[in-house]
C-alpha cells in the first residue's frame, strides 16, 4: 500500500552563520518498535515541520531521523531495541559533531564529517512522503530524500545524494532492523569528484555513555575485540554492551553489491566506543564520475541481550535478501 506523496520540501533557509551554530530542533521521523500491527495505513503523520511514524499497537519509538534545522547534515538521532532501549548519543560535549548514526565523507577536499565554519553541508532538497508495503512477511516503511553536498565557499553542489531510510517490522524479527542507502552522483562542480576520508569516515555510530570503553566487538570472520576488528574487512561487525542497565547487541551490515565489499571497519573503545562501516577511503580514494553513480547499502540490527554470532549471521543473510528490493532513484 503506497500513500500519496506529500508536497516536496524545498531547500531550507540559507545558512546565516557557521554551521555549528545552527539550531538542533527540526524535522524528525519516528518509527515504532514492536511493529506487531495488522494495518499499516495509519503508521505516520505528516505536517509542515515533521513526519512521525507510529504504530496502532504501541507508542514506543524505534527510530528518530532528524533532517530539519540540523547543524550540517541529517542523521539518525535515536535507535531503540524491541524493548525500547535507545543506544545512540547526539552531540556529546567531547565531539559535538557526532550525531547518533551519521554518514559523511570528503568530496574534492571538502570535509563533511566535522562541523566547523569551513566544513561542507548536506542540504535536503526534497523529502517524499513515507510509505509502507509488505515484503517477506514484514512491514517495510520507507523514507526517501534528495540531498546536495555543498562546501562553505561553493555556490554549486559537488555531490548529489539519493538517500533511503527503511525500517522492517514483524513479529518474527526479534530485532530492530533498518537499512541506510546512499546513492551518490556528481553535482554541478565537475564531471569527476574525488572522494576521500579518514579511517572513520563512512556510516558511523556513537553510543550512549554506558556503552563506552567496552571490548565486546566481534565480526563475521570470528575476530573478537576492537583491536582484532579494527581496520580489517568483514561483511558485518557487532558490539555488545550495556545501554543503561540493559545488555544489548548492535550490528552493522555491508551489502555484497556495495563497492569494495566487504567493508573495512573502524572500531574503538577509548576514550569512548565508536563503530563505522567504511569503503576504505583512508587506504585509497574513489572517483565519482558523471553518469556512474556509486550506491552504498548498509544495514543496522539491534537486539535486547547478548546475541551470538550465528544469530547475527542469520539476520544478515535475511537482510541481504530484503535489501535487494530497493527503489530506483
Amino acid at each position: 500500500m503506497r500513500s500519496s506523496p506529500s508536497p516536496r520540501i524545498s531547500e531550507r533557509r540559507r545558512h546565516r552563520s557557521a554551521c555549528w551554530l545552527a539550531p538542533l530542533a527540526g524535522l524528525a521521523c519516528l518509527l515504532p518498535a514492536g511493529c506487531q500491527v495488522s494495518d499499516p495505513s495509519d503508521r505516520w503523520t505528516v505536517s509542515p515541520s515533521s513526519v512521525v511514524f507510529k504504530s496502532s499497537a504501541t507508542d514506543r519509538p524505534l527510530l528518530t531521523y532528524r533532517h530539519g534545522d540540523v547543524p550540517c547534515k541529517p542523521y539518525i538521532e535515536r535507535l531503540c531495541t524491541p524493548a525500547g532501549v535507545n543506544i545512540l548519543r547526539d552531540a556529546p560535549f567531547d565531539h559535538l559533531h557526532h550525531h547518533g548514526i551519521m554518514y559523511a565523507i570528503n568530496a574534492d577536499g571538502v570535509e563533511y564529517w566535522a562541523e566547523t565554519p569551513e566544513s561542507g553541508r548536506q542540504i535536503v532538497l526534497d523529502t517524499r512522503s513515507p510509505w509502507t508495503n509488505r515484503i517477506d512477511g514484514l512491514y517495510r516503511t520507507r523514507l526517501t530524500q534528495k540531498l546536495m553536498y555543498r562546501g562553505s565557499r561553493e555556490k554549486l553542489p559537488s555531490v548529489l545524494e539519493d538517500r533511503t531510510i527503511e525500517a522492517y517490522c514483524g513479529a518474527d524479527l526479534q530485532a530492530s532492523l533498518i537499512t541506510w542507502q546512499s546513492r551518490l552522483r556528481t553535482g554541478e562542480l565537475g564531471a569527476e569528484i574525488k572522494l576521500s576520508g579518514k579511517e572513520y569516515y563512512g556510516l558511523g555510530m556513537r553510543f550512549v555513555p554506558s556503552m563506552d570503553k567496552g571490548d565486546d566487538f566481534f565480526n563475521a570472520d570470528g575476530k573478537n575485540g576492537f583491536k582484532a576488528t579494527n581496520n580489517v574487512p568483514s561483511r558485518w561487525c557487532a558490539y555488545s554492551a550495556k545501554a543503561g542497565d540493559q545488555l544489548v547487541t548492535v550490528a552493522m551490515f555491508d551489502h555484497p553489491a556495495n563497492p569494495r565489499y566487504p567493508a573495512v571497519w573502524f572500531t574503538m573503545n577509548e576514550p569512548f566506543s565508536y563503530m563505522t562501516i567504511t569503503p576504505g577511503l583512508h587506504h585509497e580514494g574513489m572517483t565519482l564520475k558523471r553518469g556512474a553513480p556509486l550506491m552504498f547499502r548498509y544495514g543496522v540490527a539491534l537486539w535486547d541481550g547478548r546475541t551470538p554470532a550465528d544469530q547475527v549471521e542469520k539476520l544478515y543473510q535475511r537482510w541481504v535478501a530484503l535489501a535487494k528490493d530497493q527503489p530506483s532513484l
